[in-house]
């Protein structure tokens, strides 16, 4: 870049067919004694969904949990789980799913087991220790001159358009998009995810959206108008919620 103060660079996702890829992958046991290779998703209305790594093609798929004796989640991950009750616990690490229980660890390091008939859902959390790079193609690369640039221009007709003000080496910016990356799946909503990167906090794309703190995440309806901006907090359930948001104009 040959003036990291003039230029930004943002990077376009042109990818539609990416996937979160564990360092191994978690396994189901099915009742009938065979296995299968998967990514754990979430348990929600008594089934468990999953990602057959065999079919990395294929949108997610479920059992009903009836038929599974395990599941083995390599490493555990993050978990949110919402009871019965109504009540919502975002403390724990999943680990497995054994004897009618999800095993799971809390903050002091406690294992325990929960009984799948009291738990309405568990969905997993952002957790960067669960991904890894991905092969995919190579993003294309714009250069904008800062002076006249727009963010609001990026975003795209007829779809969410998610827009993230990234600089590099931040944890919670490469964990959080590889979160949103992975949403181009959802075949009820389309998502498209675009990146900014910026090289510094003197940059002129910075001063001038008076942008003090990174990441942030900004949310545009199908119509290209902005709906939210992330700033503070940016959860999988804040994203989703501001994508759904977006998504009834």
């Amino acid at each position: 870049m040959k003036n990291s103060r003039i230029h930004i660079l943002i990077v376009l996702l042109i990818s539609t067919a990416f996937s979160i890829l564990n360092a191994e992958p978690d396994v189901i046991i099915f009742k009938t004694k065979t296995s299968q290779d998967v990514t754990f998703e979430e348990f929600k209305t008594g089934r468990i969904y999953f990602e057959d790594l065999k079919n990395p093609k294929k949108a997610s798929t479920s059992k009903m949990i009836s038929t599974i004796s395990s599941v083995l989640l390599k490493p555990s991950g993050n978990a949110i789980v919402k009871y019965r009750n109504g009540k919502t616990d975002s403390s724990f690490k999943l680990n497995s799913y054994t004897n009618s229980c999800f095993v799971l660890t809390d903050k002091a390091g406690k294992q325990q087991s929960i009984s799948y008939r009291n738990i309405s859902s568990i969905k997993l959390d952002l957790d960067f220790s669960r991904s890894k790079a991905k092969q995919e193609k190579p993003d294309e690369q714009v250069k904008e001159n800062a002076a006249g640039f727009d963010i609001d221009s990026l975003a795209k007709p007829g779809v969410v358009t998610i827009i993230q003000l990234h600089m590099p080496d931040l944890m919670a910016s490469t964990r959080t998009w590889n979160y949103v990356k992975s949403l181009e799946e959802n075949k009820k909503i389309k998502v498209k995810p675009i990146r900014i990167t910026v090289g510094d906090w003197e940059n002129p794309v910075l001063k001038k959206y008076e942008i003090k703190s990174l990441p942030q995440f900004w949310i545009y309806n199908k119509r290209g108008r902005l709906e939210t901006k992330l700033i503070k907090r940016f959860t999988s359930t804040d994203i989703d919620e501001a994508i759904k948001k977006a998504n009834h104009l």
